[in-house]
């Protein structure tokens, strides 16, 4: 299947705005107990190492969680970047409202309970179509 847009799915808000919850909340507990201890113990330095996790999370949350364009399904896990060729897919299951992807050697488990509704939508229409070109190898 040959696909000459770029389709960016991306995690929904309520994961995003969770970790900046929680990085102004550690980052906040970590500034009172610095200032009612009056100085760095390791309290203040646990609470900041919460803080800045969170924070990082955050930042994490904001880049793609899928990028499906050049004939591939780009994806990230743990900082290392994957990608799986429409050509290489052997199968697409449905199984407990989850995608999974397989190829011969890599297998994506994709969440839509992750993403934002639109983005859904887009993906399920996405698959649907995929599947519609692969049925023959799928029986």
């Amino acid at each position: 299947m040959q696909t000459t847009t770029t389709l960016e799915i991306y995690r929904a808000k309520k994961y995003q705005y969770f970790n900046l919850a929680f990085t102004i909340f550690w980052l906040g507990l970590a500034a009172l107990s610095y200032e009612r201890e009056e100085g760095f113990d390791f309290v203040v330095i646990g609470y900041g190492t919460a803080g800045i996790l969170y924070f990082v999370a955050y930042l994490l949350s904001r880049k793609p969680y899928l990028i499906i364009a050049n004939n591939a399904i780009h994806y990230e896990k743990l900082f290392k970047k994957h990608a799986i060729a429409f050509d290489d897919i052997t199968l697409i299951k449905k199984s407990a409202g989850d995608y999974l992807i397989k190829t011969e050697s890599k297998e994506l488990l994709i969440a839509p309970s992750v993403m934002s509704k639109e983005d859904k939508e887009k993906l399920w229409g996405f698959l649907e179509r995929v599947e519609m070109s692969m049925t023959p190898f799928l029986k």
